[in-house]
C-alpha cells in the first residue's frame, strides 16, 4: 500500500506538480505521440524518508522498482526491499543520468526527480498499463494472478523508461506485452512465453533500430533480449526485438552487428597483416578496421596511445579477439604480439587491449598493455622469456553469467626446465590464474614440445585448449585437448572437465606422430532439445596432420559436444576420405589447419543444422596448381557427405581465378551473417577478404558477397599479408 498523506500536504504537493509539469511524448503502439495525466506525485506514492545503503521496507521496494533500469551492464537488481550495494549502484546511476549528484542516497532531488517521471497509478510518464496490455483490461488469465502479473508489467515499464532515457528520451514504439493464455496461443507464442507473466515488452523499430534498442537493452535489467532476426530465425522476432525477465539471461540479436567497436550498431570488422612494415620496421605489423559505415582506421604500436613502438618482426596483430572488456556497450579488441621482444628476450610477446568508444578504437580509454612479469596475478608472477609465444593465440567472450573473460596462449612458456611446455592465462573480473598441465585436474604431465596453448577457444559456458605437441604413448607431436568449464575449481582455475587425444575412449582414430590433434580450435554454443537455452558447446578439433589412406598430412576434424554437467562425447569425424564428400584426401592438404565455427540459431533447439563449421583446406591442390586452397563447409546434421559446400576461388563469391601458393583456407571467420574467408598470400593484386553470405554457401543464393583490398575503399594499398586475420 502506498503511504497516504494528508490531504492539506496532497494540495500542496499537487500544486507543486501542476507548477513544474513537462508534456513529453508517449510512446504508443501506433507511434504517436500522447500525454501522461497530470497527477500530484504523492497520489502515487510518497517517500517520507532518505534511504541509504542498509536499510529496509516497503519504501526501498518502490525506490527500487523505479532504478531497476540502472543496474549496470549485463546485471539485474533483486527488488527485495533491502537497501544494499546493488541498490546504492543502481542509484548513483540514475541520478548520473539525471545530472544529479551521484552519491547513492535516494533523497529530496533523488525523490523530485522520480516524482517528475511517475504518474498516479505508478506507471513511468511514458508508459501506460493499456499500452503493455492488449489483451484484456484486467491482466486475467495469464500464467499468474491478475495482480502479479500487473506488478511485473509495471516494473518493465520502468526498465523501459530508463532504456528510452538512455536514448535520448526519444519515444519507444512498444507493440505488445501482457498476453493471456488465450491471446497468446491466438498470437503462436510459446508455451512458456514471458507474456504470459506479464513481465515482457516487444518493440517496433521507429524511431529507434532494433538493433540499437538490442544493444541499449543490455543495460537496464533485461536477462531476455531476443531478436531482430532474419526470416530464417528460430524466435519469430524478425520485425521487432522482444525483451523480457526471464531466469537464465539469454542474449541472441542475429542480425546486429556481432562487433562493434564504436556503438552504432552496424558490424564493424578487424582485419590484420602482422608482416606488414610501420615506420620502416619490417613485419612489425598492424591491425585495420573498417567501420560498418565504411570509414577505416589503423592501429599498430606506432599509433599514438598504443603502448610501445613498432619493432622488426613483432607480428602485430598474429591473433585477435573481441569482447567487452569494460562492460561499457562497446566492443574491445585484443591483440596478440607474439613476437614481441620484452627486456631484451626475443618472441616473449605482449597483448593489447584497445577499448572501444562512440568515435570508434582508442576512444574508451588508454590501451592496456598486458606482459608477463608486469602486474598482479599470473601475468605478473610470470617472467618473459624467449620464446614464449604470449599471445599467440586468444579468446575471448562474456560467460554465461555476463562476465567478460580472455584466454590467452602462452604456447613456448618454460615450466621448469621443460621447455615449450605451454601454459594459458585466464583472466575473469578478479580471477587471473595459469592453467597448464601442472595444475590439478588438466590431463598429461609436462613434458617438452606439448605446446599446450598453440589453439585455445571457448562459449559462455566452456573452454578448450590446444596441446598440439602431446606425446600420447610414444607418438611424438600426436597432440591433445582439454575441456574445462567457466566454474572455478577448487584449485582456483577453470574446472578441468576432460583431456581428450585419438586414443581416447569415443574418440575417432589412433593416435600417431606428427597428427597434432588440437593445433586448431573452434566452438559455439548449442541448444539440446529439453534445455531453455544453449547450455551444451559444440568443439572442431582440427588434426591437420593426420594421414589418410597413405596421404600424409592430409588431415581431419573431429567435431566434439560438451554436455551442461560437462560430459564430452564425439558427435562425428570430418575428411575428405568420407563417403559423398566433395575432393579427396591427398598429401599436404591439411585438411583442419583452420577452422571456424557458427551457429545460426543458437536458441532454436535441436537445430543441428544450424551449427556450421568451415574448415580450411590451404594446401589444397587445383587443377595442377600448388597450394591455392579451398574451404570446406559442413552442417552438425547428417552425413558428413550429404551437407557439404565446396568454396574455391571463383565460387560462392570468393574472387577468382585460384593462384600459386595463396593457402585460400588459412583465414577464416564467422558471424552469424557471414563467412569471412580471407587471400593473404600470393599474389600482391589478389589479396583481400571477402564476406560471403551464408545464403550463398549454404542455400546457392547469388546475394553479392563485401570485399575489402588494399589500395580500395578507404584502405592504404600498402600489405604483405592483409587479412592473415579477420575478426
Amino acid at each position: 500500500m502506498a503511504h497516504r498523506p494528508a490531504p492539506s500536504r496532497r494540495l500542496g504537493r499537487a500544486a507543486a506538480a501542476l507548477l513544474s509539469v513537462v508534456v513529453l511524448a508517449v510512446a504508443v503502439p501506433s507511434g504517436t505521440a500522447a500525454t501522461p495525466p497530470v497527477a500530484p506525485a504523492d497520489a502515487c506514492y510518497t517517500w517520507d524518508r532518505t534511504l541509504s545503503q542498509g536499510m529496509t521496507g516497503e519504501d526501498v521496494t518502490e525506490l527500487q522498482v523505479r532504478v531497476a533500469g540502472y543496474p549496470g551492464y549485463g546485471k539485474t537488481l533483486t527488488v527485495d526491499g533491502e537497501f544494499g550495494p546493488a541498490t546504492e549502484a543502481a542509484v548513483r546511476r540514475f541520478q548520473a543520468a539525471y545530472g544529479l549528484d551521484a552519491d547513492g542516497i535516494a533523497g529530496a532531488q533523488t525523490f523530485a526527480r522520480i516524482y517528475d517521471l511517475q504518474s498516479a497509478d505508478c506507471s513511468p510518464a511514458h508508459f501506460t498499463f493499456d499500452e503493455l496490455n492488449g489483451c484484456n483490461a484486467d491482466y486475467s488469465g495469464g500464467a499468474v494472478a491478475a495482480a502479479e502479473a500487473r506488478e511485473n508489467t509495471r516494473r518493465v515499464m520502468w526498465k523501459l523508461e530508463a532504456l528510452r532515457h538512455a536514448l535520448g528520451d526519444q519515444p519507444v514504439t512498444v507493440t505488445g506485452g501482457f498476453r493471456s493464455t488465450a491471446c497468446n496461443t491466438d498470437q503462436g507464442g510459446a508455451a512458456d512465453s514471458r507474456h504470459l507473466y506479464g513481465d515482457a515488452a516487444d518493440l517496433a523499430a521507429q524511431p529507434h533500430a532494433l538493433c540499437t534498442l538490442a544493444e541499449q537493452a543490455r543495460h537496464h535489467g533485461f536477462t531476455g533480449v531476443v531478436g531482430p532476426e532474419d526470416a530464417a530465425g528460430d524466435s519469430g522476432h524478425t520485425a521487432r526485438l522482444h525483451l523480457d525477465g526471464r531466469a537464465e539471461r539469454t542474449w541472441s540479436a542475429p542480425v546486429c552487428a556481432t562487433t562493434d567497436f564504436d556503438g552504432d550498431g552496424v558490424q564493424d570488422t578487424a582485419i590484420a597483416d602482422p608482416e606488414a612494415e610501420v615506420s620502416g620496421a619490417q613485419g612489425a605489423g598492424l591491425v585495420r578496421i573498417v567501420h560498418g559505415d565504411g570509414a577505416t582506421a589503423e592501429l599498430s604500436r606506432a599509433t599514438p596511445g598504443v603502448p610501445g613502438g613498432a619493432r622488426p618482426g613483432e607480428g602485430y596483430g598474429s591473433a585477435l579477439a573481441v569482447y567487452d572488456e569494460n562492460q561499457d556497450g562497446y566492443d574491445d579488441l585484443v591483440i596478440g604480439v607474439p613476437h614481441a621482444d620484452v627486456a631484451g628476450q626475443a618472441d616473449a610477446g605482449v597483448v593489447h587491449v584497445v577499448y572501444g568508444g562512440a568515435d570508434g578504437l582508442g576512444s574508451g580509454g588508454a590501451a592496456r598493455e598486458l606482459v608477463q612479469g608486469q602486474g598482479g596475478g599470473s601475468i605478473g608472477a610470470s617472467g618473459a622469456e624467449a620464446g614464449d609465444w604470449f599471445g599467440h593465440a586468444l579468446a575471448a567472450g562474456e560467460t554465461a553469467q555476463g562476465e567478460p573473460y580472455l584466454l590467452i596462449g602462452v604456447p613456448g612458456e618454460d615450466l621448469g626446465s621443460v621447455r615449450d611446455a605451454g601454459s594459458v592465462h585466464y583472466l575473469r573480473g578478479n580471477v587471473n590464474v595459469a592453467v597448464h598441465q601442472d595444475k590439478p585436474g588438466v590431463a598429461g604431465v609436462v613434458e617438452p614440445d606439448d605446446r599446450f596453448g598453440y589453439a585455445v577457444a571457448a562459449t559462455g559456458h566452456h573452454l578448450a585448449i590446444g596441446a598440439p605437441g602431446e606425446a600420447i604413448g610414444t607418438a611424438a607431436f600426436s597432440g591433445g585437448t582439454q575441456v574445462l568449464s567457466h566454474t572455478l575449481s577448487g584449485h582456483g582455475i577453470p574446472t578441468p572437465l576432460t583431456g581428450l587425444d585419438q586414443d581416447s575412449e569415443g574418440v575417432g582414430g589412433v593416435a600417431e606422430p606428427g597428427d597434432r590433434f588440437g593445433a586448431a580450435l573452434a566452438m559455439t554454443a548449442y541448444r539440446p532439445e529439453g534445455e531453455t537455452g544453449p547450455s551444451h558447446s559444440v568443439i572442431a578439433v582440427g588434426v591437420p596432420g593426420e594421414n589418410i589412406a597413405g596421404a600424409e598430412a592430409a588431415g581431419r576434424v573431429v567435431l566434439l559436444e560438451v554436455t551442461a554437467s560437462g560430459a564430452v562425447s564425439q558427435r562425428g569425424e570430418l575428411s575428405q576420405d568420407a563417403a559423398d564428400v566433395i575432393g579427396d584426401s591427398e598429401a599436404g592438404d591439411q585438411f583442419g589447419q583452420h577452422l571456424s565455427l557458427v551457429n545460426l540459431a543458437p536458441h532454436a533447439p535441436a537445430n543441428a543444422e544450424s551449427v556450421t563449421v568451415a574448415v580450411g583446406v590451404p594446401g589444397e591442390d587445383l587443377a595442377g596448381i600448388r597450394d591455392t586452397g579451398a574451404v570446406q563447409v559442413f552442417t552438425l546434421a547428417g552425413t558428413p557427405g550429404a551437407t557439404d559446400r565446396w568454396i574455391q576461388a571463383g565460387r560462392m563469391g570468393l574472387p577468382g581465378p585460384y593462384g600459386l601458393r595463396e593457402y585460400v583456407g588459412s583465414s577464416l571467420s564467422a558471424t552469424t551473417g557471414h563467412l569471412h574467408i580471407a587471400t593473404p598470400y600470393g599474389a600482391a593484386e589478389r589479396h583481400g577478404v571477402h564476406a560471403l553470405p551464408w545464403g550463398n554457401v549454404l542455400a546457392g543464393g547469388s546475394e553479392a558477397a563485401v570485399s575489402w583490398k588494399p589500395g580500395e575503399g578507404g584502405l592504404p594499398a600498402e600489405r604483405r599479408a592483409f587479412g592473415a586475420v579477420v575478426r
